[in-house]
């Protein structure tokens, strides 16, 4: 993932220098535990590929990329915003010793957790919530103070979601030039407390084409669908608004929809 300053992160690393970095993390922060562990001893012989090809991807090792395999599996995916850094208390890190976290890198006092605003929800979190994103900064990362990120959480440990090493978290503004959010949309769907998938949005004209509100508290000036598909997603919002109560008013103001299909779907 890009950790780092923003599109800094992308930009080739001299090959040199790149691996005197390395050298200098793998002996002085993780050699040891790298010796004792075969899944992170397995990730030298990449790393040093990396450097020598000339280019550094801070934190993920390589570019990132999502599939459905990732996204399905994924526990939480949002957009959010970095802020502030903290460490572990007591009880968070026992359950990372329960997970056996600290056995694949460099030890509990490496682990760092960050509270992190969702902007957009995509799987798993609530937009408007603040969530903890567990990360390991053995190597020196961290997630930038106000920078806004891409999160894809494998899993949850306590209250808190993991981000691991080599990961598939990346800086937001990278994710939306890369194609990554159409992968989402794909997968997931659009929306809010319901998502409408891109076989539901499937259109030949604007005529095929409709709204349906997809937030309990009508905080939504609609999301685009299939007129053949509304009714569904209608109940669907139906359903989940009497299971999860989440009834917020808002006071937004909402232009006319008008019905658009381009390249094959609603819009």
């Amino acid at each position: 993932m890009k950790a780092s300053t923003n599109n800094q992160n992308m930009n080739a690393a001299i090959p040199g220098s790149c691996l005197r970095e390395f050298l200098v993390r793998a002996f002085e922060q993780v050699f040891s535990k790298l010796l004792a562990d075969a899944g992170t001893r397995a990730l030298l012989p990449f790393l040093l590929l990396t450097c020598l090809s000339g280019k550094a991807h801070a934190l993920s090792c390589a570019q990132p990329k999502l599939d459905e395999a990732i996204i399905t599996n994924s526990v939480a995916v949002f957009e959010g915003v970095a802020g502030d850094k903290h460490g572990l208390t007591w009880l968070q890190k026992a359950s990372v010793q329960k997970e056996r976290l600290t056995g694949r890198f460099a030890g509990v006092e490496n682990l760092s957790v960050y509270d992190f605003r969702v902007t957009k929800n995509w799987k798993g979190v609530t937009a408007g919530q603040t969530v903890s994103i567990l990360f390991n900064t053995a190597w020196g990362d961290n997630y930038v103070p106000g920078a806004n990120f891409l999160i894809v959480s494998p899993q949850q440990i306590s209250d808190m979601y993991w981000t691991p090493l080599c990961g598939n978290s990346i800086d937001l503004e990278w994710a939306r030039k890369n194609g990554v959010m159409e992968v989402l949309e794909e997968v997931i769907g659009i929306g809010q407390q319901i998502k409408i998938v891109a076989k539901d949005r499937a259109c030949q004209s604007a005529q095929d084409c409709t709204a349906v509100i997809t937030h309990c508290g009508a905080c939504d000036c609609g999301t685009p669908v299939n007129v053949v598909a509304a009714g569904k997603y209608k109940e669907q919002l139906q359903q989940f608004c009497a299971i999860n109560r989440l009834i917020e008013n808002c006071e937004i103001v909402c232009e006319t929809y008008v019905p658009a299909c381009e390249e094959g779907l609603c819009r």
